[in-house]
């Protein structure tokens, strides 16, 4: 995983189709870091501290999670556009589940402490987050 650059969002695919970069939204870009990851690169963790969530510009990410009987399941196969880790930066702060890089991709890390300040500054930031949560529950629903 190597850190690419900061800021270039008009130059990413996902700028305009991705809830998380819209006019109203456009407070959270200052602050992010653009990684490069490799096939079979793990972005983070399940049970690790969760201080950041991601969102996808290139490639896809395999998601899993451990079983009641500790066996590795695929929750779902993370296309660009999508948010990483946005639930478990709310919810209990480790990540509930694993994201290992399937194709080279590239993904924005956005802060924890960032989107925090963001929310406080920029309440209405909190509606589309919370949409956007939603929307991704009922997607891994359906694998449990």
């Amino acid at each position: 995983m190597e850190i690419v650059d900061h800021n270039q969002c008009s130059l990413c695919s996902v700028y305009n189709r991705s809830w998380l970069f819209t006019e109203k939204n456009s407070y959270i870009n200052p602050d992010k870091v653009l990684l490069h990851l490799y096939r079979g690169e793990k972005l983070f963790n399940e049970g690790h501290p969760a201080d950041c969530y991601y969102c996808i510009r290139s490639g896809r990410l395999i998601i899993t999670r451990k079983s009641k009987h500790n066996q590795e399941e695929i929750i779902s196969i993370a296309e660009p556009g999508e948010l990483l880790g946005i639930d478990s930066i709310t919810n209990n702060n480790q990540y509930n589940c694993t994201a290992m890089v399937l194709e080279d991709c590239f993904v924005c890390k956005i802060s924890k402490e960032e989107f925090k300040k963001q929310e406080n500054e920029h309440p209405e930031i909190v509606h589309d987050f919370l949409k956007q949560l939603s929307k991704q529950s009922k997607i891994k629903e359906n694998f449990t």
